[in-house]
């Protein structure tokens, strides 16, 4: 029988040996010609630096500081990494298709409206990287028919700017000055021209586009004509101060880049399109509708702006756009912010809330049918709009005391038969389903208390007892009340 005794002694020394030169033993010990740097850097034939191959920039070992390739000047330049500030961001938009009154027949494009409250998710979504720019970073733009017909229809500018602009921000990664803000929303609208427009400087077929961008502190805004922006803030003097709209028609595009000054704690901006009443009372008109704005309904904001302009018989839209510090952003305190962000990091599963819907029909699908008084309902969406937001106005006046009443009175879903505090109640919505709903309910079908996702969306972005922004669905027009 053989001894293991040899064996053992033999490990025995090998275990010694890896405890006094470790280094012999480990293969990742690096060499003294190679540093690890920051996580996801790795070596690259560059010397003197590491690669991460996923964000495309690089590290310098002697310094620290990252670099990334210009392919446009064949230099490498300093890249800079974008901030989280301590600002929010809100935004809402709504269009009207025609105006009272109108006896035209001429076929006009129907304006849109587009808000991303996230432009660095988008920009992930088209794989393309803007982690250089500040945040919150978000767009929100307004189009329609521009003053020379033909050309891009505001349906294709809308589907199509966004992305131009995140690659163009895209393209450079150093710090951004506000007029290279301005060039690239400029740059960017001039996109949307037809090559030989674009040659030779003229507008063209240009539609009429408003974009608002925000980046961190700073918003930028763009108008070509036919659009239109006001800015709503303080001035230096602490005054309120409206600045002028953007001209109609001498210049292709207009633009100007606001920002947060110091002791500034919020900025407000409207944007227009379309014809409305004279330009020169716009701004007294947005500063009034504002007051939406300042408790979390820029929706009702626009809404209630286009209400407020004189009828032209043509297509308009408006939108309004905040930045804010984060305990002003909807008027809440720091203390009331501060429980927000908390019940937020531990948000519910489940929520509850009731609603007053008004039902809508566009007129390319059957008329809908009110659940509860079996009459067809053929009131446009834009009407829905405009009676809900008078609705909203005197729920907030008695702060919601009334709830029940004109719940029962006016609301469109079957909610509205329940007793007592479950009149317009809703019951409890999941969030991992509100996630997860794909459905949606035929238009004009018969209404059966279904929960569109953007009420979903709404719902849980409520506090208890808080009232929300006006949503619209395949359905109608809501007024969500969370209870639970």
């Amino acid at each position: 029988m053989r001894s293991n005794v040899p064996k053992a002694r033999t490990r025995q020394a090998l275990w010694n040996l890896q405890k006094e030169r470790p280094d012999l033993f480990d293969r990742r010990t690096p060499s003294p010609q190679r540093s690890e740097g920051p996580p996801g850097f790795g070596p690259c034939d560059r010397e003197g630096f590491l690669h991460n191959v996923e964000r495309a920039i690089f590290w310098e070992k002697a310094s620290g500081n990252l670099t990334w390739f210009d392919a446009s000047s064949g230099e490498y330049r300093e890249f800079v990494e974008g901030r989280s500030l301590n600002l929010a961001f809100s935004g809402g938009a709504a269009a009207r298709l025609k105006g009272a009154g109108s006896g035209s027949t001429a076929k006009v494009q129907a304006p849109k409206h587009v808000v991303i409250a996230d432009l660095h998710r988008v920009a992930k979504l088209i794989k393309a990287d803007i982690s250089h720019l500040d945040k919150p970073s978000a767009m929100v733009a307004v189009y329609g028919e521009g003053p020379t017909p033909g050309g891009v229809t505001a349906d294709v500018a809308a589907r199509v700017f966004h992305e131009k602009l995140i690659r163009r921000l895209a393209a450079y990664r150093g710090e951004w000055s506000d007029e290279a803000v301005q060039g690239a929303l400029i740059a960017t609208l001039q996109d949307l021209l037809p090559p030989a427009a674009g040659t030779t400087g003229g507008t063209g077929a240009l539609p009429a586009v408003a974009v608002a961008m925000v980046l961190g502190h700073r918003m930028a805004v763009v108008a070509s004509p036919g659009a239109g922006y006001v800015q709503i803030g303080k001035s230096d003097a602490g005054e309120d101060a409206v600045l002028p709209v953007a001209p109609g028609s001498a210049e292709p595009a207009s633009s100007a880049c606001f920002a947060l000054a110091s002791g500034a704690v919020l900025l407000d901006v409207a944007l227009t399109v379309g014809d409305l009443q004279s330009m020169t009372d716009l701004p007294a008109i947005a500063k009034s509708s504002a007051s939406k704005l300042a408790v979390g309904r820029p929706r009702a904001a626009s809404i209630a702006f286009l209400k407020a302009c004189s009828a032209t018989g043509r297509p308009c839209a408006a939108a309004f756009v905040r930045v804010a510090e984060e305990s002003r952003a909807t008027g809440s305190s720091s203390s009331e912010q501060a429980a927000k962000r908390q019940k937020t990091d531990g948000a519910p599963s489940k929520v509850r809330v009731r609603q007053i819907l008004l039902l809508a029909w566009r007129g390319t699908v059957p008329v809908p049918t009110d659940p509860i008084r079996r009459k067809q309902v053929k009131r446009s969406p834009e009407e829905a709009e405009a009676q809900l937001l008078d609705v909203m106005d005197s729920l907030v006046s008695d702060n919601c005391t009334s709830f029940s009443a004109v719940c029962k009175a006016i609301s469109e879903c079957p909610s509205a038969l329940r007793v007592g505090e479950l009149i317009g109640d809703l019951g409890w919505l999941d969030k991992e389903l509100a996630e997860q709903a794909k459905e949606t309910p035929a238009p004009g079908a018969a209404i059966k208390s279904v929960v569109p996702a953007s009420v979903r969306k709404v719902a849980f972005e409520l506090e208890i007892g808080e009232m929300g922004d006006l949503v619209t669905s395949e359905h109608g027009v809501h007024l969500i009340l969370r209870t639970g």
